[in-house]
């Protein structure tokens, strides 16, 4: 399927609710001007598009032509193995399929990021896109975790001052981490952390804080090590 048929299916969806302005536009453009779109899906237009790039767009229309909130947790993404083979992807491919709307493969091991969205995927995700009773919400990928707790950044500065044995624990790239990190941070990959979570630290009553900048990929690590046995578990963001 190309990006410019699963576009076109979503627009029709979109037209038939009434919910885009009457103006006469190109689909791409409109697309990149509302910010569901990148320049790349315009160049690629009549190519196939990725899993990963479909998720993005759905992303990004739910928060830009709905209004629709993000998942406060994406319990359950870390299970997908290739989660992290393409870093700016990691939120959009870990809400929508918190979201229930885009379904790992291979026995929801992997989401499948760099293989093609085929037809029959298009025609069952996107009524998922405009109806909240048709995704596939399982109790696996909503379940809270009852172990890592998130702070605000001033409630994680204030802790980590008071704290002296506490681990500071940057997740993000290795070039952010190398451009600026906070004080004190330690970095570890999330491919690491969610390998084996166990070997994180040398006790299990060390204060563990995880931070990136939104938050995401620091409670999927933080839900990592509490699972692991970690008493004192903590994820924040830093923007």
């Amino acid at each position: 399927m190309t990006t410019e048929t699963f576009v076109t299916m979503i627009w029709k969806r979109l037209k038939e609710k009434e919910e885009i302005d009457k103006e006469t536009f190109s689909l791409p453009d409109y697309g990149r001007r509302r910010g569901w779109l990148e320049d790349k899906d315009a160049v690629d237009w009549k190519k196939g598009i990725e899993r990963r790039t479909a998720a993005r767009i759905i992303h990004e229309i739910l928060r830009k032509e709905r209004n629709e909130a993000d998942e406060e947790s994406w319990r359950g993404a870390e299970r997908l193995k290739d989660l992290y083979d393409c870093h700016t992807c990691v939120n959009h491919v870990a809400q929508v399929y918190a979201k229930g709307i885009m379904e790992p493969v291979d026995g929801n091991e992997l989401f499948g990021m760099h293989m093609e969205l085929t037809t029959e995927e298009a025609l069952a995700i996107i009524p998922r896109i405009f109806s909240k009773e048709k995704r596939k919400i399982t109790q696996t990928n909503v379940s809270p975790c009852q172990g890592a707790v998130r702070l605000s950044l001033q409630e994680a500065l204030t802790y980590c001052s008071e704290e002296k044995q506490a681990v500071l624990i940057d997740v993000r790239t290795f070039r952010e981490y190398e451009e600026e990190h906070m004080p004190g941070a330690i970095w570890i990959p999330m491919s690491d952390i969610i390998r084996n979570p166990h070997d994180i630290a040398k006790g299990l009553e060390i204060p563990l804080l995880f931070y990136c900048r939104q938050g995401y990929q620091s409670e999927i690590a933080a839900n990592c090590v509490a699972e692991a046995g970690y008493k004192k578990v903590y994820y924040f963001a830093n923007a």
